[in-house]
């Protein structure tokens, strides 16, 4: 296959990249550091879940080095970009949390995540993936659209994702 015509691998980061998620690594992390997190966690929380995400990113100190990650994820990816295709990991944690693992990994062309504002989770998640990385649309057996609950595979595009396994049948062009 020419390597124009690979399609960007879109990669999940909680529970299919990482074997964890990282919203409960970064709570940890910061409620160790200093109980009082449990309480601004409560109020962050009051305003949004991509705020709570922000605020425990900055609160933690998580080592990227450390996290348990799926070593036949990374493979995969790894396989990807050494064919010529592009990658991208999108992630409903935060951003900073992301591109740390990202610079740490050095297998991701793109990073994307929730910002403090927009929480870049489930359905948002893989519409966002599709339309940063081509004019592609998944579509299941059923034909329902796929969501990033799901793994959807097409010949070499692939978006992993943290939940379930589905197959799918068609990559269309908008």
């Amino acid at each position: 296959m020419d390597t124009s015509e690979l399609p960007v691998l879109v990669v999940d980061l909680d529970n299919t990249l990482l074997k964890s998620d990282l919203l409960f690594e970064s709570f940890w992390s910061a409620f160790g550091s200093d109980w009082k997190v449990l309480f601004g966690s409560i109020a962050y929380l009051c305003m949004g879940k991509s705020k709570l995400k922000n605020y425990l990113a900055k609160k933690s100190r998580i080592d990227v080095t450390s996290l348990p990650y799926n070593l036949d994820v990374v493979s995969y990816v790894e396989a990807h970009r050494q064919a010529g295709g592009r990658t991208a990991l999108v992630t409903a944690s935060d951003y900073s949390l992301g591109y740390s693992i990202a610079a740490h990994l050095c297998i991701f062309d793109e990073v994307h995540g929730s910002d403090g504002n927009h929480n870049l989770k489930g359905v948002a998640n893989a519409q966002h993936s599709v339309l940063l990385t081509t004019s592609a649309y998944l579509q299941t057996q059923k034909g329902t659209q796929c969501s990033a609950k799901k793994e959807c595979a097409a010949h070499d595009e692939v978006l992993l994702s943290a939940y379930q396994r589905a197959e799918v049948s068609a990559v269309h062009e908008r």
